[in-house]
């Protein structure tokens, strides 16, 4: 059994400039870490933008691409977030921290 895991820094999470809370783009991290787990292409597809792009490592993956992986034949079994701190930047925050993998592919 193969396991992966993963460092990742988010961001680029665009809110309303009312006076959001930090807790709505934490939120939305908890939401990306649950929805690998349970394979969830739906939520990726509400919770990604038009033109969302991923890097890791040399690669480059488009919004459609990163869909079609949530059903692709890796299997994430466990995920969490720590450290993740948001930063302001007025109509946009930048979220880093890590995200821990454990699954095969």
């Amino acid at each position: 059994m193969r396991y992966m895991s993963a460092l990742i820094l988010l961001g680029g999470i665009s809110l309303p400039a009312w006076g959001q809370s930090t807790a709505l783009p934490i939120k939305l991290e908890d939401q990306w870490t649950t929805a690998l787990v349970k394979r969830d292409a739906k939520t990726f597809d509400r919770l990604l933008a038009a033109g969302f792009v991923y890097t890791e490592d040399a690669s480059v993956m488009s919004r459609a691409d990163v869909i079609n992986s949530v059903t692709g034949p890796d299997r994430v079994d466990w995920a969490r977030n720590e450290g993740m701190k948001v930063h302001d930047f007025g109509d946009v925050h930048v979220i880093t921290g890590v995200l821990h993998l454990r699954g095969k592919g």
